[in-house]
């Protein structure tokens, strides 16, 4: 008997195949919208405190002392604070006083400790900084650092209550003003011809930079950096203006021993605990170690805090099915951390500057808006190296300075430092080659001597330096630099009020 024929039509058969894609379909866009749903009341899970973390490695590489720093951290944060209200307090009282007149534009009755540093001598209508720097003085506040200085280093011990990098800002402000103003309390010093104060106002200075630098996270090691370039340019231009006895150079050479400034394979480790603290805070946890980001606009702008509503529907979607989730983002950020603390670990001039950009370039396009939180960090090589060129400038100028005081002049080579002063001559971190140096005779500057850096291209052009504030690029682009150097020994700039 023949085989009886299909009773479903062809269109028939179709018709079922669509119902059932519909029917998938309407299942899949129902899970989705469960999912984006669910996402919109998740909160972040903080579970870790990345601080403690992070100080484990600290303690591995910083001798802490018996309480991880923690005694020193309280003087050092009271004091800051107490130093800034201060100075507050005494621009309260010049407004109040109702006699205030402005020396220059922008002026304000706040005292502008940048005008006692910056001009080929102290203006006589600084009174207002130096009335500034006395109460700082008479209130305490420096024997309080010396206090701090006793016990240096410093930690912060305290769990983080929010964002770790988000407690460190007042912090941050408050060392800037103590900074700039013991940079003129120095000058002050110089003047009254006060050689020991000048060299405590350094070490506070350099103690307090340093211990910014050892809490995790760039935005430490940026103004770390900047406190150390800042007391270190005042101290090389004093140096070409006083005669520093032996006694007050060793002092700031073993503090700059004492205090210096931590590896940058250290600060990156700090920012790599910043950036998973920063994750918690961030996306959501799924209690297997993934998630999906809860505050976009936090994080592509490095913001702190929580947001106020939430995400909306739609971003919530873009965050659950579009963008990275957690685990990876976690693995982008590790990959970008390795690929700065493997170069950080090699001489600068053998550092490989477009490594971070050739790894961020070969992620996908939903790599994009999480690589550029990182996408800058590579630019801290050159500024780490640039600051260590300074350090080591210095320390050859007060070794300089202790030759002129044993022999009462100053050495024909810089290989006569060693080893009676300095242990070795310095190497310039920025090029891997030595410093430049001649002696002078009738400089129009009154220098006795020329000390300079090759500067990031290593060409010794004798000196020659760029002007009208093009002097950094000799240390920072290999191109736009080329064929000058960068002086250490540059005299004072004179202002417009002189």
């Amino acid at each position: 008997m023949a085989k009886a024929a299909s009773s479903v039509k062809p269109w028939h058969k179709l018709r079922y195949w669509l119902l059932g894609l519909g029917i998938l379909a309407i299942i899949s866009l129902a899970w989705m919208v469960i999912e984006t749903r669910r996402l919109q009341n998740a909160d972040p899970n903080v579970a870790t405190d990345y601080r403690a973390v992070f100080r484990e490695y600290v303690s591995q590489h910083v001798n802490l002392g018996e309480d991880d720093g923690a005694e020193a951290w309280r003087v050092l944060h009271e004091t800051l604070a107490q130093i800034d209200t201060a100075i507050a307090e005494f621009t309260m009282e010049i407004e109040s006083r109702g006699d205030f007149e402005p020396r220059f534009e922008f002026d304000d009755p706040s005292p502008y400790f940048y005008y006692v540093t910056s001009g080929a001598r102290i203006p006589v209508d600084a009174k207002r900084e130096r009335e500034a720097i006395a109460m700082v003085r008479e209130r305490g506040l420096f024997d309080q650092i010396d206090r701090f200085i006793e016990l240096a280093p410093a930690y912060n011990p305290e769990p983080a209550d929010d964002l770790i990098i988000s407690e460190f800002m007042a912090l941050l402000r408050h060392a800037r003003r103590f900074v700039q103003a013991r940079t003129a309390s120095m000058r002050v010093a110089l003047d009254e011809g006060d050689m020991s104060e000048l060299a405590r106002g350094a070490e506070q200075a350099l103690a307090t930079s340093h211990s910014l630098s050892l809490q995790p996270g760039i935005i430490n090691m940026l103004v770390g950096h900047a406190c150390v370039q800042l007391i270190l340019q005042e101290l090389r231009v004093e140096l070409m203006e006083a005669d520093f006895d032996e006694a007050t150079c060793y002092r700031i050479l073993e503090a700059m021993d004492r205090f210096s400034l931590p590896s940058l394979q250290f600060v990156f480790e700090g920012e790599r605990a910043v950036l998973n603290d920063l994750l918690q805070h961030t996306f959501s946890d799924d209690g297997k170690g993934n998630g999906y980001l809860l505050y976009p606009a936090h994080f592509d702008e490095f913001s702190f805090g929580q947001a106020e509503s939430g995400l909306r529907f739609e971003q919530a979607f873009l965050t659950r099915f579009i963008l990275l989730d957690r685990r990876q983002t976690a693995a982008m950020l590790d990959g970008a951390c390795d690929i700065l603390i493997a170069q950080a670990a090699k001489p600068h001039h053998e550092r490989d500057m477009l490594a971070l950009d050739e790894y961020l370039g070969g992620l996908s396009w939903r790599h994009k808006m999480v690589a550029s939180v990182v996408s800058h960090f590579d630019r801290l090589l050159s500024t780490d190296a640039h600051t260590r060129t300074m350090i080591e400038g210095t320390r050859i100028m007060l070794a300089l300075a202790i030759h002129r005081d044993r022999h009462g002049t100053y050495p024909e080579s810089l290989d006569m430092l060693a080893p009676d002063i300095l242990p070795q001559v310095p190497i310039d971190p920025i090029n891997g080659k030595t410093f430049g140096y001649r002696l002078l005779d009738d400089d129009e500057h009154g220098r006795a001597y020329l000390l300079y850096s090759f500067g990031i291209d290593g060409e010794d052009n004798d000196g020659v330096m760029q002007r009208d504030g093009m002097e950094h690029l000799a240390m920072s682009n290999e191109v736009d630099g080329a064929g000058f150097d960068f002086v250490l020994n540059q005299p004072r700039p004179k202002w417009a009020w002189e």
